[in-house]
């Protein structure tokens, strides 16, 4: 666990002062100084680019978790599990991005009339795609050498810099619209020659077209546990792109812009548990090789508790601030605050049932994950249909929050009937009652101008009740254990 502490603490660091650039660019810059239709393009590009570029790695971001262990020898290049990446995402990039090509008047006549500048720059979604796919490539397997945070300091600072920089450029008029989206796509297509860079500067680019014989002999079992991880994850990617694509096509392409602007500020409460999911996920597969049940049943409670714990700050965080939002950004935002718990409530489930995903496709169980899948992109397609029909953005919200928690039951109930394995622990209830005694104090603050102190005194009367009542409760000697090492430090 030495080794998944000390790589999650620097991820989540960069994680948040990251996801600190991305609230500035996100919430204060690109409103005041876009229209919402332009803000709209960039956040669906980014998550179709993204969704293509998942999709085109053709499971193998889950094959590096399950087969790595086996296949680890430096002195032999790791048996080629790099170069079988570049076979993945070649053949992928080929396949997907020839779907997305021969879908492409199918998508572009149904987002004409709501989402016309999206037609415009349809093209930037398969150069970001391509360069994200690289990316992703190198991202899992350094995920598997325990070097992601490298990872996160590419992706969550330096691309969101680029990212500010860009939006400079064009707030001061020195650029137009399209250069600017030519400055934000070259932005995010260098992330992927840093970190090829980065891999070269380990020694541990091993690219020769050559498969090792371990992988040369198990090669049917990685493709079809590819193929299922795959399928797996194209109704998982469906589900996380469906809601705002659909505001854009049933409502409008300005809406869209405030939903995937609230569906960002809300995944700032994932950032604790991706670090440390992005650590563990590895630690999954050495525990299923050597059948230790009990580490892993350790590993994936103690995953959920800390990616509550940490979610809880976040959440609350936002909730208590839901009308500074709105002053941060524009007045259009206002009255969207239902759609913004909803996809706040998502994210907070989706922490708390931590390693589920990972463990189910490491086990032999993981055929019946892809079932839930597939049962819950259809169930996300149906329900956003007919709730945006009813509600708007606040109905792709309900859709995303009523699938979604379906499906993380189904996966916490697979895992304890098959293994007896589950996340929670009681512990986990005297954070959710910390978390309410820390909310109180909100009721009674009153409105402070201008709205950067009253962000000031709630975030912070908040945080501070909160982290003295599980200090002093001894509820997570990891949170105690770091606050020690830091009073030493400091003394």
């Amino acid at each position: 666990m030495g080794v998944v502490r000390k790589e999650s603490s620097f991820s989540t660091l960069s994680a948040y002062f990251g996801a600190a650039l991305g609230l500035v660019n996100k919430i204060i810059l690109l409103p005041r100084f876009f229209d919402l239709d332009q803000v709209g393009l960039l956040n669906i590009s980014i998550n179709m680019a993204m969704t293509l570029a998942q999709l085109a790695l053709l499971g193998y971001g889950i094959v590096t978790i399950k087969f790595f262990p086996f296949f680890k020898d430096r002195e032999n290049m790791h048996n080629g599990i790099l170069f079988l990446g570049f076979i993945f995402g070649s053949i992928g990039f080929l396949l997907i991005g020839s779907a997305f090509l021969l879908c492409k008047d199918l998508i572009l006549n149904h987002l004409s009339v709501n989402s016309a500048l999206l037609v415009e720059h349809y093209h930037i979604i398969f150069i970001i795609g391509f360069f994200f796919l690289g990316f992703n490539i190198y991202t899992c397997y350094l995920q598997v050498l325990f070097k992601t945070y490298v990872v996160s300091l590419i992706r969550d600072i330096f691309l969101r810099v680029m990212v500010t920089v860009s939006i400079f450029l064009y707030a001061v008029n020195l650029v137009t619209f399209e250069e600017f989206i030519w400055i934000f796509t070259v932005s995010n297509c260098s992330i992927a020659l840093i970190i090829i860079a980065y891999v070269i500067w380990l020694k541990q680019n091993f690219i020769r077209p050559k498969l090792g014989k371990e992988i040369r002999q198990n090669l049917r079992e990685i493709v079809g546990y590819g193929f299922f991880a795959f399928l797996g994850s194209t109704s998982y990617l469906i589900v996380m792109t469906v809601d705002a694509v659909m505001v854009a096509d049933m409502v409008s392409l300005e809406k869209a812009g405030v939903y995937t602007t609230y569906m960002y500020v809300t995944a700032f409460i994932l950032f604790p548990y991706r670090a440390l999911t992005s650590v563990s996920a590895p630690k999954v597969g050495e525990f299923w090789k050597t059948e230790n049940i009990t580490g892993l049943q350790e590993l994936y409670q103690r995953v959920s508790f800390l990616s509550l714990l940490f979610g809880l700050v976040l959440f609350f965080g936002i909730w208590i601030n839901r009308n500074n939002l709105v002053k941060l950004t524009t007045p259009e935002f206002a009255g969207a605050e239902i759609a913004l718990l909803l996809l706040a409530l998502t994210k907070l489930i989706d922490m708390a049932s931590g390693l589920n995903t990972s463990i189910l496709m490491a086990s032999k169980m993981f055929k019946y994950d892809l079932i839930l899948n597939i049962f819950l992109a259809f169930l996300s397609i149906i329900l956003n249909i007919q709730l945006i029909r009813l509600y708007g953005i606040d109905g792709a919200a309900l859709a995303t929050f009523i699938s979604w928690t379906i499906i993380q039951i189904g996966r916490v109930l697979l895992l304890y009937i098959a293994y007896g394995l589950y996340p929670f622990s009681s512990k986990m209830l005297s954070l959710l009652l910390f978390a309410g005694i820390a909310f109180i104090p909100d009721f009674f603050i009153p409105v402070s101008d201008p709205f950067w102190v009253d962000i000031a005194v709630r975030s912070i009367t908040y945080a501070f009740v909160y982290g003295i009542l599980v200090y002093f409760s001894g509820v997570s000697p990891d949170v105690n254990r770091l606050i020690l090492l830091v009073k030493r430090k400091i003394i």
